[in-house]
């Protein structure tokens, strides 16, 4: 009733019988879900072939097969849970895309994570996310350790206020990473945020911001 496989990442993959999926993370010394049927109700959900194979869509494609019964339970969700759950399954994809080490899966849901809070304008979290990217380091960290895997923190950040700089309620946020991402380019510093650029003063302070470049383990 368990099949147990590689996946493209080298990890072990298992394959629970009621559907979902597990590796072991060897930075965590732990097991984690990284494919689970609860997200039925998500809008980013499907048992569908994807256009675009990757190490993550190909394990959840495959732990995923005629899941009639879970894909029931997106009925019966209201579009305020709905939400919910698609926002925790985007978190969920995330995670399980830093897990596998898949730079393609983790790029393409951290835009499709920023373009769903931008279009529920919740500023407060694409904060966290800007000031993460902006400034990723505390006094104790060196500076050359700038990359995401293999991507340039700043570089994600700009693709970030590319993708949601079409809100216009958001246009003042924008323009504020903006700011900030060029004043760090010129100046080759790495320590501002949010809080230490506003209208009126190009000031910059250190501080300490959520990071998404970690995961934790699922219960």
């Amino acid at each position: 009733g368990i099949n147990a496989e590689y996946g493209e990442t080298g990890q072990p993959v298992i394959f629970k019988k009621k559907g979902g999926a597990i590796t072991f993370d060897k930075k965590m010394q732990a097991w984690l879900l990284i494919s689970d049927n609860d997200f039925a109700g998500s809008d980013f959900f499907s048992i569908l072939p994807q256009s675009e194979e990757s190490p993550l869509s190909l394990i959840q494609q495959n732990s995923r097969q005629s899941k009639k019964v879970s894909l029931m339970r997106s009925l019966n969700l209201n579009q305020k849970n709905q939400s919910l759950v698609s926002i925790s399954h985007i978190e969920h994809q995330l995670e399980s895309s830093l897990i596998l080490n898949s730079e393609k899966d983790y790029k393409k849901w951290l835009l499709i994570y920023v373009k769903r809070l931008a279009n529920n304008c919740n500023e407060n979290k694409l904060q966290e996310i800007c000031d993460s990217l902006l400034n990723p380091f505390d006094s104790n960290l060196n500076p050359s350790q700038s990359n995401l895997m293999n991507f340039k923190k700043k570089d994600l950040l700009n693709e970030i206020l590319v993708s949601i700089s079409t809100e216009r309620k958001l246009q003042r946020f924008v323009q504020k990473y903006k700011q900030m991402l060029n004043y760090s380019n010129n100046h080759d510093i790495f320590s501002i945020n949010s809080n230490s650029i506003n209208s009126n003063s190009n000031s910059i302070s250190d501080s300490n911001s959520f990071s998404i470049g970690s995961h934790t383990p699922s219960n």
